[in-house]
């Protein structure tokens, strides 16, 4: 039996249906989408992968776990040969890995999969870097610049919306024209009223 596991990072990924690519290409392999497990974890560990743990559990002697590319099973050297060695040597299943190949258990097929589990780890590693140094520089020369995700409402969706309680909108009318929730206008006008007032 052939069974495929699918893994996206971002719950933007997960939101715009990102994971159905790896989905085609599993079932162009002959994984039938009952067998496909499917989730959406950040992170480089594998603790708290529901999904992966399941799909491991079902497989029996002689089954294949197939994956589009090796940092969607993981993301450091470590876990990779872990999971690798819990699939062929505990489950006696097989992996296979399509930009990787089918895992080959033998102190060779180790060295290889180990060293390009690590690539997939400095990969990670690298655009980790990268988006901490892109945060520190905007930090030091943009004053406007917040951690987290980004505002819903700009500078001037809430003068725009001060100006339509004030002629008489409620909360609730400015809220759904913005497309935000009532709560989030009301701290952002009282924000901004308190900004003024300073």
């Amino acid at each position: 039996m052939k069974y495929g596991y699918v893994r996206v990072s971002s719950p933007k990924q997960w939101e715009d249906g990102t994971f159905k690519e790896q989905i085609e290409q599993l079932k162009e392999e002959g994984v039938k989408d009952e067998n496909i497990y499917s989730e959406q974890f950040t992170g480089s560990k594998r603790e708290g992968r529901q999904k992966l743990s399941e799909v491991i559990e079902h497989l029996k002697k002689d089954d294949t776990l197939v994956v589009v590319k090796l940092d969607r099973l993981a993301r450091s050297a470590g876990d990779a040969l872990k999971i690798a060695d819990e699939i062929t040597n505990l489950k006696q299943a097989r992996l296979h890995i399509l930009n990787f190949g089918l895992f080959d258990n033998s102190a060779t097929g180790k060295l290889l999969f180990t060293v390009m589990s690590a690539f997939a780890e400095f990969e990670l590693n690298l655009i980790t870097d990268r988006l901490q140094s892109g945060r520190e520089y905007k930090r030091r020369n943009d004053a406007t610049y917040r951690d987290g995700r980004k505002r819903k409402m700009n500078h001037e969706n809430i003068e725009d919306a001060i100006a339509k309680l004030n002629s008489g909108w409620t909360y609730k009318e400015v809220a759904k024209f913005n497309h935000v929730s009532e709560r989030t206008l009301y701290y952002r006008v009282k924000e901004s009223k308190m900004i003024s007032n300073k």
